[in-house]
């Protein structure tokens, strides 16, 4: 790794506090400023990986300096922890490297020698490095982490709490809040709490969807084994079995697929849909389901991809056309144009805003911006989308709610609330994170009464 990708990812973290940002958003800007395509890869997993492993990394530094890393100055706690983070999650990289540039990287010579000092201890500290669990030379759960992948870093001391303090351990062993935490273990059978533990740390595996109105997956899996990408089916999504970028693979500019987690895919699959039909996607934006909805209908007939936001509704429009879709129809809302439409819908689909505890993996930030008090406001708005939707389409059709959300108040509660005569429930999922899997997330095929 060279000494620019550690300066930059400096940069991206101090700014995204700084200003408010996602660092997700900035990322790109940086990474173009990297000519080779594998500092820009080491850019966004440092980057991601310090902020994903933020809680962990300050149980850590908490420990080696005795002091709140609150109390810290900014700059050297950013400093300390993109140090950290390479020696206790990256293996590839020499510690002393990491230490080196950490200590380049800090102005004042007095704190010079401070994130020496600190950064050598934990080095010491440190007595394996991303090991197997049968290569365990220590077993005390308080001696050991997780790293993403399931292989193990071992240190010589126990420098997590006591898994006696259950929630507390668990706090920073997987970096997760413990308001969060303290939710999970309440309505969480163990295994399945494991499983959801272990996935939120994990690289995402990349799920790509066939446009079925250009090709097929038979197909598209042989126009992958051409150009030696490595992919199998996997339910009704295609799984690469290695990391690529995606737009650098074959039928990508030509509109033969788009990428999109295998949940989301299950979720837009369960909405009944026809050629020649008139379906709403409300909360439409980037448009990954709208242009499900399409494809599914052979591009005959309309999907109004609806949303609040012009710059997302942009999106919307750039993916349609690389898809060559002709039947989405992008329409910013409010507006005279959907507002004063007569014609109910034959079907709609309402992805709505929530809490994003599904895909903690994928939003870096969304665990420490879960807040339960704000979820009877979050709520309350995710259940106007849905009955607004429902409202815009005609007797006998069909509502499908989704969230990338794994909390009983946003998805089966929620949809308890809103059932009446006029609108029941025909199937309804819950989907749990897996770390060699999909996304977390819900669904439910609501039908209108004919009545």
């Amino acid at each position: 790794m060279s000494s620019s990708v550690r300066k930059l990812a400096f940069e991206v973290l101090s700014r995204a506090e700084r200003e408010g940002n996602l660092v997700q958003d900035l990322l790109p800007g940086y990474q173009a400023r990297l000519s080779d395509a594998r500092d820009q890869r080491l850019l966004f997993n440092l980057v991601v990986g310090v902020v994903r492993r933020g809680l962990t990394l300050e149980g850590l530094l908490r420990k080696l300096t005795g002091r709140r890393p609150q109390k810290l100055d900014r700059n050297l706690l950013w400093t300390l922890k993109i140090a950290a983070y390479q020696i206790i999650f990256l293996d590839r990289i020499p510690v002393h490297a990491a230490v080196d540039e950490a200590v380049r990287l800090t102005r004042s010579p007095k704190l010079k020698g401070f994130a020496n000092g600190v950064l050598r201890e934990l080095c010491r500290q440190v007595v394996q490095r991303a090991v197997a669990t049968s290569e365990l030379r220590v077993h005390s759960p308080r001696q050991r982490l997780m790293l993403d992948d399931g292989r193990l870093t071992v240190f010589s001391q126990p420098m997590l709490p006591s898994p006696r303090h259950h929630v507390r351990y668990l706090s920073m062993a997987y970096s997760l809040p413990t308001r969060l935490l303290e939710r999970w273990v309440a309505h969480l059978g163990k295994a399945e709490l494991l499983q959801v533990l272990r996935a939120c740390n994990s690289e995402p595996p990349l799920f790509l969807r066939p446009n079925i109105v250009r090709t097929t997956s038979e197909a598209f899996l042989e126009l992958l084994a051409q150009a030696d990408v490595q992919a199998v089916m996997d339910g009704r999504a295609i799984r690469l079995l290695t990391s690529r970028d995606p737009s650098k693979l074959p039928g990508f500019s030509d509109g033969l697929f788009y990428v999109q987690d295998k949940t989301a895919q299950e979720a837009v699959g369960h909405l009944p849909v026809e050629p020649g039909q008139s379906v709403l996607d409300l909360c439409a934006a980037p448009g990954g389901k709208a242009t499900a909805l399409a494809e599914r209908m052979q591009d005959r007939g309309e999907v109004w991809a609806v949303d609040s936001a012009k710059d997302r509704l942009a999106k919307v429009t750039e993916n349609t056309r690389r898809l060559q879709l002709q039947s989405v129809r992008t329409v910013l809302w409010p507006s005279s144009a959907f507002d004063e439409r007569d014609q109910p819908f034959d079907a709609a689909l309402v992805d709505v805003p929530c809490s994003n505890t599904g895909v903690l993996r994928r939003r870096a930030e969304a665990r420490m911006r879960f807040d339960p008090a704000s979820l009877p406001r979050l709520v309350q708005l995710q259940r106007s989308l849905l009955l607004r939707a429902a409202e815009r389409v005609r007797p006998g059709g069909h509502v499908l709610y989704s969230t990338c959300s794994i909390e009983p108040e946003e998805n089966r509660q929620l949809i308890d609330s809103v059932l009446s005569p006029g609108l029941e429930l025909v199937e309804d999922c819950l989907t749990l994170p897996r770390f060699d899997g999909g996304d977390g997330g819900y669904w439910a095929l609501l039908r209108l009464s004919e009545g």
